[in-house]
């Protein structure tokens, strides 16, 4: 069990596709500073002599939270701290990782399972919504193969769930001008990412005291 405070907090607009406007605060008559209370219990298991695995499940509260208020504006605007509401948020999930190390080789599969949500009044009607770093699912495997003293192989692959941002719904019309209709607050998602890389090294050494040429070749 921990307990921190962090007298700087950070606002993210995730609304406009092309930027995060992320902005600093420090903490002022006007912002609290931030408390969050974190609580953690995990389980960790050798085995089989070059295997390890472990789970580990967590849960944050979080007081003093701050975000925007709906259609805020935050260009152009000297008091961007009316802007502002403060709140509740918590965070929780758990993470299952497999380890293997050997001479040659050393792998990692880690999966995890989270949600972070807010709930400030003031924003999204007072209902409890995704906060912009909600990625409910995260899946990695790494490999790092050595075949030689002059060849080593490594691969990376990873899976996320898309971040929450809020969207348009529809459009109505003011003077000629469209005015768009918002969506809840991120309610919806970016598309799920996902990446492989893979890389292969060579290198002309043949004692460690002598200089020696390392090339490399990466696809991803």
């Amino acid at each position: 069990y921990t307990r921190n405070t962090q007298y700087m907090q950070v606002l993210q607009n995730n609304t406009l596709s092309y930027t995060s406007l992320e902005t600093w605060f420090p903490a002022n008559p006007n912002v609290k500073p931030i408390i969050v209370d974190a609580i953690s219990l995990g389980w960790f298991q050798k085995f089989l002599n070059n295997y390890e695995f472990s789970v580990e499940a967590y849960l944050k509260k979080y007081q003093n939270q701050i975000d925007y208020i709906d259609h805020a504006k935050l260009i152009n605007n000297p008091y961007i701290e009316g802007e502002i509401r403060n709140g509740e948020a918590n965070s929780y999930g758990m993470e299952f990782v497999l380890k293997k190390e050997s001479e040659k080789l050393t792998a990692n599969l880690s999966y995890t399972f989270s949600k972070s949500l807010r709930k400030i009044k003031g924003i999204n009607n007072d209902q409890e919504y995704s906060s912009p770093f909600d990625i409910p699912h995260d899946l990695r495997i790494t490999g790092n193969y050595k075949l030689s003293p002059k060849w080593n192989f490594s691969m990376a692959w990873l899976y996320m769930s898309g971040r929450p941002l809020t969207l348009p719904v529809g459009f109505y019309f003011d003077d000629k001008e469209p005015i768009p209709i918002y969506s809840e607050r991120n309610a919806s998602r970016f598309p799920a990412y996902h990446r492989m890389d893979v890389a292969a090294t060579y290198t002309t050494r043949t004692e460690s005291d002598k200089p020696y040429w390392t090339i490399g070749l990466g696809i991803y």
